[in-house]
């Protein structure tokens, strides 16, 4: 599991340059300890900075490539393989993720309780983690009202200020296992997998960052619906 799902609340660790690059022409590094996320899975990445020496560098995004998270720079900077840095994140920007995109995973739950061919598609977070789209399958005309219905199912979940908690398993068939009926992932994965747990409400295979309880989510209020999907905004 990666740091930024260890502690998804961790703003600076200090770190080391393992090494420079180029991504896509634009310089960048890649660190011993990352509390980054490089996006996916609908949440966009995170932005940060590099403070060496007294000096800021501005990260301008994270990025997976060929499975390792390289920080690009917003510039030409002077960093050496094997210098120590403190690696600080953009913290209101990531929150505002973490709390759009836990409340994706309450949402889904309530939509996964009335479809009973619900099949999940993916989430998309906007307008700076304020909204965010899901995207689902299932016998389901989109009309307001029921839409409307999902999002005071899910405000009651998030009132009750359920726990969230980010557990890995060995592999899929334990994980299943273990979330019982609300589990609404898909069915076959390989290898080690990470389940996001909305307590007895929701749990899905996810990578992102998630609040610790539902609370911090606050009120979802519902932007829109349409065939197969679902628009919400959050304060």
């Amino acid at each position: 599991m990666e740091l930024y799902q260890q502690d998804p609340y961790c703003q600076s660790v200090a770190t080391t340059i393992a090494a420079t690059t180029f991504v896509k022409k634009r310089p960048a590094v890649l660190v011993e300890r990352n509390i980054l996320y490089p996006g996916g899975g609908g949440q966009p990445f995170d932005r940060g900075s590099l403070l060496v020496g007294g000096a800021e560098v501005p990260v301008e995004r994270a990025v997976r490539v060929e499975g390792q998270v390289f920080l690009v720079l917003a510039g030409p900077a002077e960093l050496d393989a094997g210098q120590e840095v403190e690696l600080r994140l953009d913290w209101p920007r990531r929150y505002a993720h973490m709390r759009c995109h836990s409340g994706s995973h309450v949402l889904m739950g309530a939509v996964k309780r009335r479809l009973s061919d619900y099949v999940a598609k993916g989430i998309d977070i906007q307008d700076g983690g304020r909204a965010c789209t899901i995207r689902f399958e299932g016998a389901w005309q989109p009309a307001p009202q029921e839409a409307q219905a999902f999002i005071e199912q899910s405000n009651q979940v998030i009132a009750e200020n359920r726990a969230i908690e980010v557990v890995e398993f060995a592999d899929l068939g334990q994980a299943i296992a273990q979330a019982g009926e609300i589990y609404r992932g898909p069915r076959e994965m390989s290898g080690p997998v990470s389940i996001v747990t909305v307590a007895g409400w929701d749990a899905n295979p996810c990578g992102g960052t998630h609040v610790r309880a539902a609370g911090e989510i606050g009120p979802l209020r519902l932007a829109g619906c349409e065939t197969g999907k679902v628009r919400f905004e959050i304060d």
